[in-house]
């Protein structure tokens, strides 16, 4: 019998340390390149970081929590990083309510 685990969302509140070090700043155009193919795949559905960029959040969809937190260890940044998870009940976004736009 095949039990199917739904997949849930969560939002990753992260707190960004060194963000003005030269080995931080080395490290972004990495970082923004696993950022876009994560979402493009869809395991990260939105991606915010604060105009001090001292913060960053996430929101994921994702099978458990570990699985965030591993998704998050392959961040090139990840050692600039002190993380913190909540599951999410919903997480609506404007996109989602206006659908898709076709030019058929």
């Amino acid at each position: 019998m095949l039990i199917l685990v739904p997949v849930s969302a969560y939002i990753a509140e992260i707190e960004l340390l060194n963000a003005g070090s030269e080995a931080f700043l080395s490290l972004i155009p990495e970082q923004r390149s696993i950022v876009n193919e994560l979402m493009s795949e869809g395991s990260i559905i939105s991606y915010a970081v604060s105009g001090d960029r001292k913060k960053m959040w996430c929101i994921f969809e994702a099978d458990s929590e570990l699985e965030v937190h591993r998704i998050i260890d392959k961040f090139p940044l990840n050692a600039f990083m002190d993380s913190t998870i909540h599951k999410l009940l919903f997480h609506n976004m404007h996109a989602t309510i206006m659908g898709s736009i076709s030019l058929n």
